[in-house]
């Protein structure tokens, strides 16, 4: 019994030296540049937290018939076989999925604030139909 204790001690301690001791100089530092960015912003009296949130984090909504209805095509027409088949395909996809693909196109797998809508998402033609 004794040693089993001796042994819980052991890890808590090392849990506590790996989560708090060895990054505390790190963390002190970070924290004083967030507080001296939040507590002298106008920000926390403009927004609440959620709205906070909101801005820095993007929509949590991840609506690609929005995104289907407001982008562009360059040489198809929301009509075409293949840009019918791409929106199939995307529809299908699960939310992973569907968060890699805006990974892939825009650089970020975030929503923007204010929707799909306030993205701008063109799908081009690149090349004759013998190159593809």
């Amino acid at each position: 019994m004794y040693i089993a204790l001796q042994e819980q001690e052991y890890v808590d301690l090392y849990s506590s030296f790996l989560l708090n001791d060895s990054v505390k100089k790190q963390f002190n530092a970070f924290r004083r540049g967030f507080q001296m960015v939040v507590d002298e912003s106008p920000l926390t009296f403009l927004f609440r937290p959620d709205e906070l949130e909101l801005l820095v984090r993007g929509s949590p909504v991840y609506d690609f018939n929005e995104l289907e209805r407001v982008t562009t095509y360059e040489e198809y027409t929301s009509d075409s076989t293949v840009i019918k088949n791409f929106w199939s395909i995307v529809h299908s996809m699960t939310k992973e999925q569907k968060k890699q693909l805006l990974q892939f196109s825009t650089g970020s797998d975030r929503v923007p604030v204010g929707g799909m809508s306030k993205m701008k998402f063109t799908i081009a033609r690149q090349g004759s139909d013998t190159n593809r």
